[in-house]
């Protein structure tokens, strides 16, 4: 299995493509949605990148799980949740410094305590990983009893998700979450494994099987319009012109079959596109990755402090009749710019974690009684 240092190439490069992904897809709806020329090619690519990217990085994570006490597993969650607050915070002084105008104390307060309606959209997933490793934790190794209350939360969770627009606490997106991290935990030995290997040893059986998941996510990401009972039906949205997409942040998961298989395939296409890279690339392809691989959170706060303040002006600047080549262009400049950025951002984010993870075990230890060890940063965002 090709290793950078003690990481998984393979692991790293998945996470790179996801988060270019996250970057790529977020520039591109721009063009996609309202007050923008509607571009049904755009809005075609759109459709495929929200299909999976997020399930991706829940898969992602359920990869990375390893057994751990509750305490730990408390303390990481609340970490999470306090560094989403933080940026929260952050983004409404950023955004008023910024002349978009300053939120009312009682909007930024609902955020913080609801867990919803963020400054920071995508830190969205933050909160819902931290629910996530929670109740994954409960299922995988938790007394019946508590295996029996983290699924029937997630069956809410699906529920309201489908019947009702509740989004405090990112409760829309649990059982989506939940199902791919339990996935990802229950099938780690096979796709960092036998996937790593096959990559070297099979590669155009890999390369086949990358082809056959791509067209099932096309197929699937094209096909769901929207409506959650009934696959042969429209429920578009005046946002997309009347058209659909899948976006997890609001809970919009469409036809739920549909969903679940452009989720899987997608992810898996990424896995097995990673999985050959990480055989064939040269040192130097795989350090690169290893970079981007190891700073997923980094970017993914970078990139929604760019959606606050960036969206107004790259709207007004590229305005209507744009050729069909420029969102695509836009959004690889804005990857180059991520990167460029990132050495600048990488300590303040790595800061403001160790601060959250001081908090969390501060907070926490006269619930816990027993003293607070430092917290570990998430490996994914």
């Amino acid at each position: 299995m090709a290793q950078t240092g003690k990481r998984i190439a393979l692991l790293d490069i998945a996470r790179s493509l996801g988060i270019v992904s996250v970057i790529v897809g977020h520039v591109l709806i721009l063009f996609a949605i309202r007050p923008t020329t509607f571009s049904p090619g755009v809005h075609a690519a759109v459709q495929v990148i929200y299909a999976f990217h997020m399930p991706l990085f829940f898969l992602l994570s359920g990869l990375m799980h390893r057994a751990r006490a509750w305490p730990d597993i408390l303390k990481g969650s609340l970490a999470l949740i306090l560094l989403t607050q933080i940026s929260h915070i952050a983004g409404v002084l950023a955004e008023g410094v910024a002349g978009e105008g300053w939120a009312s104390p009682g909007s930024v307060l609902r955020a913080v305590v609801l867990l919803g309606g963020f400054s920071i959209g995508v830190t969205w997933f933050l909160v819902s990983l931290a629910v996530v490793r929670v109740l994954a934790k409960a299922v995988l190794e938790g007394s019946p009893a508590a295996r029996i209350a983290a699924l029937g939360l997630a069956a809410a969770s699906l529920v309201l998700s489908m019947t009702t627009e509740i989004r405090c606490f990112q409760i829309q997106t649990w059982w989506a979450g939940l199902a791919f991290y339990l996935v990802g935990a229950r099938t780690a030995p096979l796709l960092l494994g036998r996937l790593a290997e096959a990559g070297g040893r099979r590669p155009l059986a890999i390369a086949l099987a990358a082809i056959a998941a791509a067209a099932v996510t096309l197929i699937a990401a094209w096909t769901n319009r929207g409506c959650t009972l009934n696959p042969s039906q429209s429920c578009g949205s005046d946002l997309l012109y009347g058209h659909f997409m899948v976006r997890m942040i609001i809970g919009d998961y469409g036809f739920p079959p549909a969903f679940l298989a452009g989720a899987a395939a997608g992810s898996l296409t990424v896995l097995l596109v990673s999985a050959l890279l990480a055989r064939w690339l040269p040192e130097g392809g795989l350090a690169v990755f290893d970079r981007i691989g190891r700073n997923t959170l980094p970017l993914l706060l970078l990139n929604g402090f760019f959606l606050a303040l960036g969206t107004g002006p790259l709207r007004a600047a590229v305005g209507a009749g744009y050729p069909g080549w420029l969102p695509a262009t836009i959004a690889m400049a804005v990857v180059v710019l991520h990167l460029a950025l990132l050495p600048l951002v990488i300590p303040v984010v790595k800061a403001v974690e160790r601060l959250c993870a001081r908090l969390a075990g501060i907070i926490l230890e006269p619930v816990l009684r027993r003293r607070p060890a430092p917290g570990r940063a998430p490996d994914l965002p």
